[in-house]
């Protein structure tokens, strides 16, 4: 809420119920769809990373599995050199956690082409379909998805409804705003 000082307001309600608001935000966020020329490029991204990379799948799965082999390598060295007494018992558990910790993220590391394609052809669909994922999220999630899509939201509580919003500049790229919905040129700051 901004109110500007010295102006009268001139509302008659005070508060409004968060369903009220979630529901028009819903309709909002059902309104917004990716734009046409962007998802035809993701998904044609999607379909080429999941073609192009699957000749270099084998040298990056073999090159996963070699930098395991060494790290493994590693930590057998140093079980070695702590044994015959090259190292002392702090410098031994220092660099083996140093070394059990690049271990870790070598077996976490995803290497498969087809998963980015899958995730991201993921996202498309999320993007796609704002409100059913609105529909699936916890309140802490939606707050956080609303953040993340409008850099402010203008809501009258007389009118009990959204009158202007802005969106991020990442949701600006990639979502298409319908006429019918486009409240942004109907802002006036002075109001407030």
């Amino acid at each position: 809420y901004r109110h500007k000082s010295g102006v009268l307001c001139g509302g008659q309600a005070r508060s409004v119920r968060c369903e009220t608001v979630e529901a028009e935000l819903l309709a909002l966020l059902a309104t917004l769809k990716p734009r046409a020329e962007v998802l035809t490029d993701l998904l044609q991204l999607a379909v080429r990373l999941s073609r192009g990379l699957k000749f270099k799948a084998v040298d990056a799965t073999q090159q996963h599995q070699q930098a395991l082999h060494r790290a493994e390598r590693k930590i057998n060295a140093l079980h070695r050199q702590y044994r015959d007494g090259v190292l002392t018992e702090v410098d031994y558990t220092q660099q083996l956690a140093e070394r059990q910790r690049t271990y870790t993220e070598l077996v976490a590391q995803p290497v498969s082409a087809a998963r980015v394609s899958f995730e991201l052809s993921d996202c498309v669909i999320m993007l796609d379909r704002l409100d059913v994922l609105w529909n699936m999220s916890t309140p802490a999630h939606r707050q956080a998805l609303a953040q993340n899509l409008f850099e402010s939201i203008v809501y009258d509580l007389d009118q009990q409804r959204i009158v202007a919003y802005t969106l991020t500049a990442w949701a600006q790229f990639f979502l298409a705003v319908p006429e019918r919905f486009d409240r942004t040129a109907k802002l006036d700051s002075s109001a407030f």
